[in-house]
């Protein structure tokens, strides 16, 4: 059993003279195009900068915390330190050496 409304036509209350039908054609080819063209411009930068953002945020991820940073820096400046202390007994011990030589 079918309802009466889907059996009756549909009226149609919109009537346009010739030159309304020529703006609302040029409306849906030019106006209408230009805002699809845009459209698809915008969702593509859209998921260029999406993509450019989960790089970013790789990268992001990869730089170590400013604690661990402060670590290394610390340890680098001891190690720096225990060098310099080294190549200093190294001087004294040669200049001890070529004392005992030239005695000898």
């Amino acid at each position: 059993m079918t309802s009466a409304s889907s059996q009756q036509p549909t009226e149609s209350y919109l009537h346009l003279d010739a030159e309304s039908r020529e703006l609302l054609r040029f409306l849906l080819t030019s106006v209408l195009g230009d805002a699809e063209r845009q459209a698809k411009q915008l969702l593509q930068t859209g998921a260029r900068l999406s993509r450019e953002l989960l790089r970013m945020d790789g990268v992001l991820a990869s730089v170590p915390a400013e604690e661990s940073i402060l670590e290394l820096v610390k340890e680098r400046h001891r190690l720096e330190s225990a060098v310099a202390q080294s190549q200093a007994r190294l001087g004294l011990l040669d200049e001890e050496l070529e004392k005992k030589k030239r005695l000898t």
